[in-house]
């Protein structure tokens, strides 16, 4: 009777998982698809087309232009995702 008890839990355990893991694998993938529209929007191109231009190939201006612009816009997207727009997650 054990055993069956186990191989129940065990079940129900996988059951939960995958379901869990398919959830958020599709949930992923809207985010993801939603992300990768907002930097196409012409607005949004606009910014970093000036800010890689600017940056040229010095790494460190790119750390301090290209990047921030790059979190400012997949933050606007993850807030209708439940994420705070401060970049906490919280």
């Amino acid at each position: 009777m054990q055993n069956v008890s186990l191989h129940r839990n065990c079940v129900l355990f996988l059951l939960v998982f995958f379901n869990t893991s398919l959830w958020f694998l599709l949930f992923s993938a809207d985010a993801l698809t939603d992300i990768l529209d907002a930097f196409v929007i012409s607005e949004n191109a606009a910014k970093m087309r000036m800010a890689r231009e600017s940056a040229g190939n010095d790494m460190l201006k790119v750390m301090q232009t290209v990047f921030p612009i790059t979190i400012q816009i997949q933050m606007d997207v993850i807030k209708k995702y439940g994420f705070t727009a401060d970049g906490d997650g919280r």
